[in-house]
Order: C-alpha cells, then structure tokens, then sequence
C-alpha cells in the first residue's frame, strides 16, 4: 500500500495492490483491505481491477492532526 500526499490540495491518493497469482490473493480481497484501511481516515475505495485498487482522503492533514493528537492525549 502506497500513500502519496499533495498539501496544496489537502489530498492523499492512495493505491493498494496483492499478488493476483496465489493463495494470497485468494485470502487478501484488495478493495477491502484499501476500504478498511482508510475508514479510521475518512477516506473513501474507488474500484479495484486485476489485484490493484485505489482510493483517497479528502482533508488529510486535519484528520491527521486530529489522529496524532488524539493519541498523543490518551497517553497521559
């Protein structure tokens, strides 16, 4: 899974990819995984072909900022 980020426009683009040949690709639904990956993130999965799906999160440095400080919270 690869994450790329454009803070001009406060954007991640977001792919996911899994062997297509295999018991891997078998166990390990590619659009579900990038689903479930960016739920905690607001993000949202696009369509998925051929073991590759990708995706995007709108707002990334807030929802971000916003993960970071809640964590950095609950540790005290």
């Amino acid at each position: 899974m690869v994450f790329s980020t454009d803070e001009t426009v406060n954007k991640a683009l977001v792919c996911a990819g899994v062997p297509e040949k295999g018991d891997k690709c078998k166990q390990l639904k590619v659009l579900e995984w990038l689903v479930a990956a960016l739920k905690p993130l607001n993000g949202k999965g696009g369509g998925g072909k051929g073991g590759l799906a990708q995706g995007q999160v709108s707002n990334f440095l807030l929802v971000t900022n916003r993960k970071i400080l809640k964590c950095l919270l609950s540790q005290k």
